[in-house]
């Protein structure tokens, strides 16, 4: 019996990491997070600085460095950060979680419970696509996950081994993200132990936290010392905790979203095996007084789903810490479903499962087939130009839901001799390992020609990896992916108010507003413009826009003394930054094509400078743009 139990886990982790690995590094990390991280991890790499974590030559200070250190240790060996060694840490962190969900699950309702409990975590959808991920929040679910596992054991054994294992993962947690690791074993503790104050003083959690902390503590110290200039900058302790906690939870300075916000995104997020809630709710409720096993199941889910509703800042992977409870509750209830007389439902529920992804293939070749779809879904376009493998991929969508249709006949078969041998749970599980594969294998790499930055930054990398000596700037917009793939620091220019004297009674943040509301109206007053900003302009051209740019200040209503000085001050700013660009040394900067078009006839010094490349890059249409010494450098 325990060889059979071995060899079940042994397949579910390779089945998760097949699932997690499959074409890890075949496409771009992408924005917001991915390439932050892996850039934090590469400029550790090259300036052997662990302590203070930098991003563009500045410090970093919003998380803790763990997950950058993982990413840093996994690449030290290959001399540089890659797509695949900045995801292989969330990989292992989600291997991590699916050991413990099936351990957690094997003590409380069994080794088949556990298994399934395992295949339900691994064919979520958001846990396998954060599984693949270059972000915080699956290894903090890892720590988490064996934080409930040690709870369950030293409530049931009083094992000081096991107090040590929930400590020694809180830790790392807090290491890896602060402040949620608390916020979730806090809710445990108390919310289990809510009328039992004795057995809650016997856990001695607050001295656990303490120590816990302990690490982090070690760090911040570490930090502060190695850059004093750090607690009287941007990333002052007291500023950066209250930004990160109360600010982002409770005044939703990022990320607001409604009080129903998780009512909708739980579900989506869960799928295939949120189609099961009508049935695993009631089950749930029906179930929410069986024994001290269930208590601390809700007493993980229900405090912590609450919490971060109620929290005004919400974003979907805040809540997958709950997400391995949620898999074994779902596993739990898909079991007793499939041997009950309940066959009507499980019918409904695997139709609703199936219709869409029968009716996959002929969408696709809608949309593929069709250039007038393309245009409407623009991240389709990526798809639809790949010709070569259009037939190719059309077949693979028809042979998944062909294996589909067989699976799901199979189980009905089967359902007619034993009531144990079918269930919605098998055919989620069969489906949708297959499918997973396939969006990782095609749709990935597809969509990262919409999304990706890598190709777009190939002549500055070549560069950078030929050790070429040049300047970078960023005009306007400051983003990761571009520091990561031209392997190089850029300076940002126009990310700051611009030096206008401040008006008597004008608050700071009222001059914030003005000039991002200046800015705006400029930049949509050009917008619509007829020329292309990929060539050159004619001089009527930047005389039309000059002459748009100032009618769009001047139609602001705003007091026509800081539109005079704002004009005045834009026209310093671009100046001063086109001496430093005509300088004869090699130099390059990125610009959206909506910022170049106001940009020019505002300092029409810059048109002489060249537009090496310009191309789509996610949402925005971005330009490369050198000196002479730059093009000479690029094309020698």
């Amino acid at each position: 019996m325990m060889q059979r139990q071995s060899l079940a886990l042994i397949g579910l982790l390779l089945l998760a990491a097949a699932l997690f690995l499959i074409n890890l590094g075949g496409y771009d990390l992408w924005p917001p997070d991915e390439p932050r991280f892996a850039q934090i991890a590469r400029e550790m790499l090259q300036s052997r600085d662990f302590i203070v974590p930098h991003i563009n030559n500045e410090v970093y200070s919003e998380k803790p460095p763990m997950l950058m250190w993982a990413i840093a240790a996994v690449s030290a060996p290959f001399g540089d950060v890659s797509e695949w060694t900045a995801r292989f840490p969330s990989v292992v962190s989600a291997l991590v979680t699916v050991l413990f969900t099936y351990l957690l699950a094997r003590r409380l309702y069994g080794p088949r419970v556990a298994i399934w409990s395992g295949l339900v975590l691994t064919t979520m959808a958001l846990f396998w696509w954060e599984a693949r991920s270059v972000r915080t929040d699956m290894m903090l679910t890892a720590c988490l996950t064996v934080c409930l596992y040690a709870f369950w054991r030293w409530h049931r054994e009083r094992s000081a081994g096991m107090l040590v294992l929930f400590y020694t993962a809180l830790a790392v947690a807090l290491l890896v993200k602060g402040p949620p690791a608390i916020v979730f074993t806090t809710l445990l503790v108390f919310a289990f132990y809510w009328n039992q104050k004795h057995e809650r003083i016997q856990f001695h959690y607050f001295i656990g936290l303490t120590v816990a902390a302990v690490p982090v503590l070690i760090w911040l110290t570490l930090k502060h010392f190695q850059a004093p200039a750090v607690a009287e900058g941007d990333v002052a302790i007291g500023d950066n905790l209250f930004r990160q906690t109360i600010g982002r939870f409770f005044l939703g300075v990022s990320h607001a979203q409604w009080p129903w916000y998780y009512f909708i995104n739980l579900p989506i997020n869960w799928l295939p095996w949120s189609l099961l809630l009508p049935w695993t709710l009631p089950w749930v409720w029906k179930k929410r007084h069986e024994d001290e096993r269930m208590r601390l199941l809700l007493a993980w889910m229900i405090p912590a789903f609450i919490f971060f509703t109620l929290c005004i800042g919400k974003r979907p992977v805040y809540l997958i810490p709950i997400y391995p409870v949620a898999a074994i509750l779902f596993a739990r209830s898909a079991l007793e479903l499939a041997k009950s007389s309940r066959k009507r439902l499980q019918q409904n529920i695997e139709i609703s499962w199936m219709l869409p992804l029968a009716i996959v293939p002929v969408a696709c070749l809608v949309v593929l087939g069709s250039s007038y779809y393309s245009d409407i879904v623009p991240f389709m376009r990526p798809i639809a130009d790949r010709s070569e493998n259009i037939m190719m991929e059309i077949t693979l969508f028809g042979l998944i839901v062909s294996a589909m249709g067989v699976a799901w006949d199979m189980t009905r078969g089967r359902r007619r001799v034993s009531n144990e041998a079918g269930g919605p749970h098998k055919v989620f599980a069969l489906t949708s390992a297959p499918l997973l594969a396939l969006v990782a294998l095609l749709f990935f790499p597809a969509l990262d020609e919409h999304k990706g930055a890598k190709d777009f930054c190939a002549p500055l990398r070549q560069l950078s990896e030929k050790q070429v000596d040049y300047r970078l700037y960023s005009v306007g917009v400051s983003r990761e992916e571009y520091v990561f793939y031209s392997k190089h620091a850029h300076v940002p220019v126009l990310m700051d108010l611009l030096p206008i004297p401040q008006q008597p009674g004008m608050k700071p943040m009222d001059m914030v507003k003005l000039q991002r509301t200046l800015r705006k109206r400029i930049a949509k007053a050009v917008e619509s413009h007829p020329i292309d900003a990929g060539v050159a302009l004619t001089d009527q051209d930047l005389l039309a826009l000059r002459a748009v740019v100032h009618e769009s200040v001047v139609d602001a209503k705003i007091d026509p003394v800081l539109t005079s000085e704002f004009e005045k001050a834009l026209g310093d700013t671009l100046n001063a930054f086109a001496d430093t660009m005509l300088d004869p040394r090699p130099a390059f900067f990125f610009v959206q094509e909506e910022d170049w078009r106001w940009i020019l006839p505002l300092c029409p010094r810059l048109h002489a400078l060249t537009v090496l490349k310009y191309a789509p890059v996610g949402s925005r249409k971005m330009l490369i743009v050198a000196n002479d010494a730059g093009d000479r450098a690029m094309n020698p």
